[in-house]
């Protein structure tokens, strides 16, 4: 393996993630790979290739997840691809082989879908921009939706928070949110933090926001269906306001004791304390299942689901020792 030249807090669970051996090629000096399907479950590349339905997604919700820019390399082939770990934990999701998990069963699984999030700016005038949804799982009977957030590495890292203007001021949110005082508040508290792991925070204030749009706001859910192509129609008209919409976020951490990060536990006692801020209806309700979980626990609970080869592939490629 090369020598990786690169300074990050991460580097050495980078070089660790470079030296697995299900990789199909050997990473650059940046943690590059010669193309994405190098650290994708062999059974799954063909679901991810060129025009293919998960393709589309993941190009839906960054037009550089699979092309080079700016003389970059495509940020799939990434060994620390936050995008391609969701995709080797959850793409084999499908009616004929679902999921079940606490106790809920799903069978559709949909990649950086996307939510409004603000309906106007300050001054009136219509957002088009939206927070995407790194994974959305839909029950089989489409009554429950789970929204997942995945971290692989940027929550390992200090970032400081920042809203844009439009957030501070009640008339940019939809109307009918009965959580926008609550909201507003949160954004006050967490504006402009410093150091400290809070970027992700800022994140968990945006999907809250476009989740309880999605709960009591008509309009934001008739946007949700008309620029969400991937999911298909059968499935959208079954989704309302009565659906059950639940939200965790999906954290990273390696089992290797070597590694200083695989006890790095900032972030989540931040989360903790976020989640205690939050209206009870929020918590008992969207954050029901806890306001994270961690990929190497799904992977226990559920690798007898899993296809065949995938929870070794799984653990072997991301340093899970399971």
């Amino acid at each position: 393996m090369r020598q990786l030249k690169i300074k990050s807090v991460t580097l050495p669970l980078l070089e660790q993630l470079c030296q697995s051996n299900v990789l199909t090629a050997i990473p650059d000096e940046k943690g590059y790979l010669p193309g994405y399907a190098d650290g994708v479950f062999p059974e799954a590349r063909k679901d991810i290739s060129v025009g293919r339905k998960f393709y589309n997604m993941f190009n839906a919700g960054d037009e550089y997840e699979f092309i080079p820019h700016d003389q970059k390399p495509a940020k799939a082939c990434a060994v620390h691809s936050s995008s391609m770990l969701a995709y080797n934990f959850f793409y084999w999701i499908s009616p004929e082989h679902p999921l079940i998990y606490k106790g809920v069963t799903y069978n559709k699984v949909y990649f950086e879908v996307k939510m409004k999030v603000l309906e106007k700016n300050q001054k009136g005038y219509t957002i088009n921009k939206s927070a995407n949804m790194d994974v959305v799982l839909v029950s089989n009977d489409c009554k429950t939706i789970l929204c997942i957030e995945s971290k692989f590495t940027k929550h390992l890292r200090n970032a400081s928070s920042f809203f844009v203007l439009p957030y501070r001021y009640e008339q940019s949110y939809y109307n009918d949110n009965p959580y926008i005082l609550e909201f507003l508040h949160l954004v006050a508290q967490y504006d402009h933090q410093g150091k400290g792991y809070y970027e992700g925070i800022q994140q968990n204030i945006c999907h809250l926001i476009a989740l309880t749009n999605l709960k009591h706001d008509v309009s934001a859910l008739d946007w949700f269906k008309h620029n969400n192509p991937y999911i298909e129609p059968e499935v959208l008209e079954q989704i309302n306001t009565n659906t059950t919409i639940l939200f965790t976020n999906m954290l990273y951490y390696p089992k290797d004791e070597q590694l200083e990060i695989s006890n790095n536990s900032k972030y989540t006692h931040l989360l903790v304390e976020f989640e205690s801020q939050l209206p009870e209806q929020i918590k008992s309700n969207i954050l029901s299942e806890g306001i994270y979980q961690l990929y190497s626990d799904f992977l226990l609970s559920v690798k007898e689901q899993m296809p065949q080869g995938l929870p070794d592939y799984l653990s072997k490629r991301y340093l899970l020792n399971i």
